[in-house]
């Protein structure tokens, strides 16, 4: 089932298409109960739904791309993660140059990589026996300065209400 939303097209999985059935066939009893059953619904159309039940279709949608927002965060928000995106930030690193620097475990760090380019945070290519590992998409610093930015106006805030209260 596809569902026309300006110029986009949204596939539908087939859960998604299951719990819209089942939303009809309830609205269609409660609006027959009710009598106030509208002339142009029909179950073969979802356009009735979308015009005036649209938030159905952005959970929908959203519930999709939350929880791939989820996953590409938790692939971030570890300290060893962290530091090795700033360490690749000068740009692509052998896999042997980035283990000495972390001063962890070999298969940690190894760990570490696969989870951030499984994420598709970032991208490897092997040469011999040699692992180089590179940022994807640069915007990930982005993203972190803005939550740099975010915690330093927090600590400041914090720093203020302690002077307050001293």
């Amino acid at each position: 089932m596809r569902l026309d939303r300006g110029n986009k097209m949204h596939q539908w999985s087939l859960t998604s298409r299951m719990a819209l059935a089942n939303f009809h066939q309830s609205k269609l009893a409660a609006r027959k109960a009710n009598k106030g059953f509208p002339l142009s619904y029909s179950m073969k159309k979802c356009t009735w739904m979308h015009r005036n039940h649209s938030w159905m279709v952005q959970i929908m949608i959203d519930s999709n791309l939350i929880e791939m927002e989820k996953s590409y965060l938790k692939a971030i928000a570890q300290p060893t993660r962290l530091k090795i995106l700033y360490f690749l930030r000068e740009g692509e690193k052998c896999q042997c140059e980035i283990i000495p620097r972390m001063k962890e475990d070999q298969s940690n760090i190894s760990r570490h990589l696969t989870h951030m380019r499984d994420a598709g945070i970032l991208e490897s290519r092997r040469e011999g026996v040699s692992v180089y590992y590179k940022i994807k998409d640069k915007r990930v610093f982005s993203l972190l300065l803005l939550v740099d930015q975010m915690v330093k106006a927090e600590i400041k805030e914090k720093a203020k209400r302690a002077k307050v209260l001293a």
